[in-house]
């Protein structure tokens, strides 16, 4: 650019362009957003023939969700309220589950694309915190059903 005395607005809008990861799914699928796949599993990026895997649609706001969950409140240095706030190891008394309850349907009720929680299902089996929930999109027509155990 040629240097101006008068500043120029320049508007810009990147067309979203048809690729294999985007091409099938519908306008609210989209609005669900495209991201880098992780996995749960080795707590890793997704990576095929050297490039990162893509997660899109439906598949993207679980697993965003998912990382929510798995996100201790305050460790993300610049995303401070981003996550869980609740205590590893704390004793779980009918105080602590409300307030996990409130944690949790604060955290996911924080993303915009989630218009509400249709169950919420807590329990705590074999040293294991089980999460069971149904979040309905915005425009999505079926609830979306997330399974979580820590």
């Amino acid at each position: 650019l040629i240097p101006q005395d008068n500043p120029v607005d320049i508007v810009y809008q990147m067309p979203l362009n048809k690729t294999p990861i985007n091409a099938d799914l519908n306008q609210t699928e989209l609005n669900m957003g495209i991201d880098i796949k992780l996995n749960f599993d080795n707590n890793d990026l997704e990576v095929k023939n050297n490039d990162f895997k893509l997660i899109a649609g439906v598949d993207n706001l679980i697993q965003a969700t998912k990382m929510k969950l798995s996100v201790d409140k305050g460790e993300l240095k610049y995303h401070t309220n981003y996550g869980l706030g609740i205590e590893v190891g704390e004793k779980i008394t009918s105080y602590t589950a409300t307030s996990l309850y409130d944690e949790i349907n604060a955290a996911i009720l924080s993303d915009d694309r989630v218009e509400s929680i249709k169950n919420m299902d807590i329990a705590y089996e074999n040293n294991s915190l089980i999460i069971n929930l149904m979040i309905k999109a915005k425009e999505a027509n079926e609830p979306v059903p997330i399974f979580m155990k820590f």
